[in-house]
């Protein structure tokens, strides 16, 4: 196993060690306990093979510090948001993620058959991360998720403009990919909400669509 410093012999690796090689990485927390978990593995199939007798990652702890501390917009960031400074999609995007809380890898997973108007409802089943599709970070997350009135009404507005809203597109398609792609989370963060924030006198760091 190579660690810094270099190479060792599973029987050689140490407790304090790992953890001060994990400390060092520079990875976000959550990161550096899957490679635990993952080491953790290892060892634990080098015991059921007898080739060891210890796992020394049973005992490795991992930091649960937040690289930084997320900036979440204030109420009155939240509002001066609503237009004149957004259009009509983004404002959608603001008052859905804002009002239920979604995760935005969950957001622009949304097609519009998950969207329940009558009912008031968002089911969310899926996540998007790069293009790439996966289940929701928690199992929980399954369940509908209540809608509010205001924001049915901004949804189904976005609906009639959308050129993509077929019960199979998504809500926040990207137009360059001719829908087929769901629009990418830092793009509209960088391009237009932080933006839209400054205009509005807010300090255009807000990253509530984490």
């Amino acid at each position: 196993m190579c660690l810094s410093g270099g190479e060792y012999k599973l029987s050689a690796v140490r407790t304090v060690a790992v953890e001060a090689w994990l400390d060092n990485l520079p990875l976000a927390p959550g990161t550096r306990t899957k490679i635990r978990n993952i080491m953790s593995a290892v060892f634990t199939h080098g015991i059921r093979h007898e080739w060891i007798a210890f796992n020394p990652m049973s005992k490795v702890r991992c930091s649960a510090t937040r690289l930084r501390e997320p900036d979440v917009l204030t109420p009155d960031e939240f509002r001066s948001l609503l237009p004149p400074h957004l259009a009509l999609r983004e404002r959608a995007m603001v008052m859905l993620v804002g009002s239920t809380g979604l995760r935005r890898s969950e957001m622009f997973a949304l097609r519009w058959s998950d969207i329940d108007l009558e009912t008031m409802q968002v089911s969310v089943t899926r996540a998007v991360v790069r293009n790439h599709f996966g289940d929701v970070k928690i199992p929980a997350s399954r369940k509908p998720v209540p809608l509010n009135a205001f924001v049915c009404a901004v949804l189904a507005n976005w609906r009639s403009e959308s050129p993509y809203f077929g019960d199979g597109d998504f809500l926040f398609p990207s137009i360059r990919l001719n829908g087929k792609k769901p629009l990418t989370p830092d793009m509209v963060l960088t391009k237009i909400i932080r933006p839209a924030l400054v205009a509005a006198g807010g300090h255009g760091q807000g990253d509530r669509m984490a």
